[in-house]
This record gives structure tokens, sequence and C-alpha cells, in this order.
């Protein structure tokens, strides 16, 4: 092989390997939660629930952002968010085999369902 085809082999090889180091630092960035609170009002919920995006887009048509102040922790792709989620369950006496998303623990109760969710933000 003459020096010209090395160097480019070289080259591609050495961006194949960058663009996968990216992908999967993304990808671990996405399924651990940087800064959890867990004191701080939380929405958990799934980027695949129907439910979880009729509260989102009310979240969004209504300015809830401003008005609260509250994390979201995704379950679907983190099992450490899974685990929060059935330990702010308990912690409300709610069965973790009984659990669905959207799921709001408001700092003193927990909600479940979109309608629930909504009313909340509603009052």
């Amino acid at each position: 092989m003459n020096k010209d085809k090395k160097q480019r082999l070289t080259w591609v090889t050495g961006a194949i390997v960058v663009v996968a180091v990216a992908l999967a630092m993304m990808a671990l960035g996405r399924n651990s939660s940087e800064s959890y609170d867990k004191d701080k009002m939380t929405l958990f919920y799934s980027d695949s629930c129907p439910h979880c995006e009729t509260v989102e887009e009310f979240i969004d048509e209504n300015s809830i952002d401003e008005k609260f102040d509250f994390q979201r922790l995704e379950v679907s792709m983190s099992t450490r968010n899974s685990q929060r989620l059935a330990d702010r369950a308990q912690t409300c006496g709610l069965s973790p085999n009984k659990l669905g998303v959207p799921f709001l623990w408001t700092g003193d109760d927990c909600l479940m369902g979109d309608v629930d969710i909504i009313e909340y933000f509603q009052s």
C-alpha cells in the first residue's frame, strides 16, 4: 500500500473512532441524570408515552416552567431514574408494581396520570 493510501486509511479510522466515542458519550449522558435533587418537585416521564406527551404539551402551552420549579427525569432509558421513581412512589405508599408515567412528585404528594398532573398545575 502506498503512503497516501495508508495516510487516508489512518484518517478515516481516526474519524470513525472519534464519532463512535462521541456517540457513546452522548448515550451515556442521556441515560444518566447529571443532576438530581431528591427534594425538588419531579416529573417522571417516558419518551414513548402518549400521556406524558399530553402533559408536556400542557406545560409548554401554559408556561408551567415559569410558574413551577421542577425537574424532569426520563425513566424508560435510565434504570437509575426508574429506581428513583420506584423509591419516590414508595414514600407515598404506592406499590412499585402499579406505577406508570407520567408521574409527578410535588414535594408532598405523588400524582400519576395526565389528568391529575394537569389539574395540579392548573390549581
